[in-house]
């Protein structure tokens, strides 16, 4: 939330409402051009590193996870279970004007949650880079 605060402009969403306590952690809205009405909102899960275990969400109303790195066992192609049966998701990734983009997906699901590698992406998008030892 502190970046957001210092450069919205980088995220393709607008928070609406933050609770990290419990649930969904982020209510959000598109800020594209592409948006498919003023009111539909989604839901934005945080977490520290995007880890293999079962998700602790359901993947269907989810529109972006911000995490700040993927765990050692995640890589392109690891698959992600949500807590619905059958809500299994597939790290892919694709690049957008030079950004890599991570996205999970599975065929028969009408939408595709975006996965922002937020230690990646503040190096691509402002040339910030973090140490951590």
């Amino acid at each position: 939330m502190q970046i957001y605060a210092l450069r919205p402009d980088i995220f393709e969403f607008e928070p609406l409402d933050y609770n990290a306590n419990r649930g969904i952690d982020i209510i959000a809205r598109n800020k594209s051009e592409n948006k498919i009405t003023e009111g539909e909102h989604w839901y934005v899960e945080l977490k520290y590193l995007l880890q293999t275990k079962k998700f602790n969400h359901a993947f269907e109303y989810l529109r972006w996870i911000v995490c700040w790195d993927f765990d050692k066992n995640v890589s392109i192609g690891t698959e992600l279970q949500g807590i619905v049966d059958n809500d299994t998701r597939q790290l892919k990734t694709d690049k957008d004007n030079g950004i890599n983009i991570y996205f999970l997906d599975a065929p028969k699901k009408a939408n595709k949650v975006q996965v922002i590698r937020l230690k990646e992406y503040l190096k691509q998008k402002l040339d910030v880079e973090f140490c951590m030892e």
